[in-house]
């Protein structure tokens, strides 16, 4: 959890300066707190449910990334996403995208898309229409695009996501997929609006199970979690 640190006043002494650190609870940690109590009470239910639908696949390289499909446009484009906790924004390589990383492999076509349309009303007029992200070990230029997004099952529908124009060499020219899909909540100020898991309901329980042996797949449950993957007896951690 992001923790946000307020500075008190210094105190002086003979050997220097004593700077008290004061914690308080950011956003997220309060939003994590209303959630806490509902997933204690519905954790048993989702253990034992029969009616949960099959988890979406995730795919092992190198232990570096785990990788699925997702959906995106009418009728559906596949794409084959990392699906990362620690950011908010779902983008896919798009259509103009000439950089090296893009050309190897798959970009949305909007043009085959019914319900997609490039979003433009998020910033006043005299902004610039494409966003940077960083990572720690790359980075993207982004287009803001609306369309229909749908990951194994669960359809969300006007999501705005971004579409690359620029990406950096490394690390996304050597990875098999194709983009990233953020499963954080919404960070303040976002350009891209309300991030995937606060545009669904069903996406406020996700269950991520991570194989470290290439061989086997790994698995990321929508609305619930897999029971059978939680040894007998073994404590949850909150």
């Amino acid at each position: 959890m992001h923790t946000l640190m307020l500075l008190g006043s210094i105190v002086t002494s003979g050997s220097g300066a004593i700077v008290p650190l004061y914690s308080a609870y950011s956003c997220l940690e309060d939003r994590a707190s209303h959630l806490l109590p509902v997933l204690r009470r519905n954790f048993k239910a989702m253990r034992s449910s029969s009616l949960v639908q099959e988890p979406l696949e995730l795919t092992n390289f190198f232990n570096a990334e785990f990788y699925g499909d997702i959906q995106i446009g009418t009728p559906g484009q596949s794409f084959k996403v990392v699906y990362d906790t620690g950011s908010s924004t779902l983008w896919v390589p798009g259509r103009k995208c000439r950089s090296t990383a893009c050309r190897r492999h798959k970009r949305f076509v909007e043009s085959l898309s019914t319900t997609a349309h490039v979003a433009h009303n998020l910033r006043s007029r005299g902004d610039s229409q494409l966003f940077p992200i960083h990572y720690g070990t790359g980075d993207v230029k982004l287009q803001r695009e609306t369309d229909v997004i749908e990951i194994d099952n669960v359809t969300v529908n006007g999501l705005t996501f971004g579409v690359s124009v620029g990406e950096s060499r490394s690390p996304f020219a050597t990875s098999p997929a194709d983009g990233i899909c953020g499963l954080s909540f919404t960070l303040p100020r976002d350009p891209f609006g309300p991030s995937l898991i606060d545009s669904s309901d069903s996406l406020h329980i996700l269950g991520f199970y991570y194989s470290f042996n290439p061989r086997f797949h790994g698995s990321l449950s929508v609305g619930s979690i897999e029971g059978g993957r939680i040894a007998r007896g073994s404590a949850i951690m909150w």
